[in-house]
């Protein structure tokens, strides 16, 4: 069986397990945001990709359909599950956040380039199986369901990132890159 390392390109990261209450588990290790009120959440332009811009949102309970209706509504899409109480989210950058009900959310943070990294890759130890000759690397990177795929390529190609494989059905692409582009790419 093929192993591969990840970088989760438009901020797609796995759970694992759970130490505290706000503690968010990624494959590089533990978050734990600082809450802040929600019209206080800002973001860049270079954020911005389709007219949204992607951030964790912690609630305080997991919410219901109800409430993720309610975002729907607004423009927000909730991604992957992350324990605890957090999912990935699509924001409409032209979305006024004090016009969304807030008194279930803990906090909205930004997805920081070491998030999307696999703790191998975020710990600068790359395994031998990984390596292909002294610098380059064989990784995997996905994106979220809403990024046009053959986007991703072109941008990637842009970077001048040799694409190995294309996964459309799983959002992601495997790659050759050098290790000194880890960074770049996340």
């Amino acid at each position: 069986m093929k192993r591969y390392l990840s970088i989760f390109l438009f901020s797609c990261c796995l759970p694992l397990a759970s130490l505290s209450q706000h503690s968010v588990m990624l494959r590089s290790g533990n978050v734990t945001p600082s809450p802040a009120a929600v019209n206080e959440t800002t973001h860049t332009a270079p954020e911005v990709v389709n007219g949204k811009y992607y951030r964790f949102i912690q609630f305080k309970q997991l919410p219901d359909a109800q409430q993720k209706e309610e975002l729907g509504k607004k423009g927000i899409v909730l991604y992957n599950y992350i324990p605890h109480n957090t999912y990935m989210a699509a924001i409409p950058a032209s979305l006024n956040l004090s016009t969304i009900p807030s008194e279930n959310i803990y906090a909205i943070f930004p997805i920081e380039a070491i998030h999307k990294l696999d703790k191998f890759l975020a710990a600068r130890q790359y395994p031998d199986w990984a390596m292909q000759g002294k610098n380059k690397i064989e990784l995997v990177v996905t994106h979220h369901p809403d990024i046009n795929h053959e986007a991703v390529a072109a941008l990637l190609a842009t970077e001048g990132i040799q694409i190995n494989n294309s996964l459309p059905d799983v959002q992601a692409y495997s790659i050759f890159a050098d290790t000194k582009d880890i960074d770049k790419i996340a």
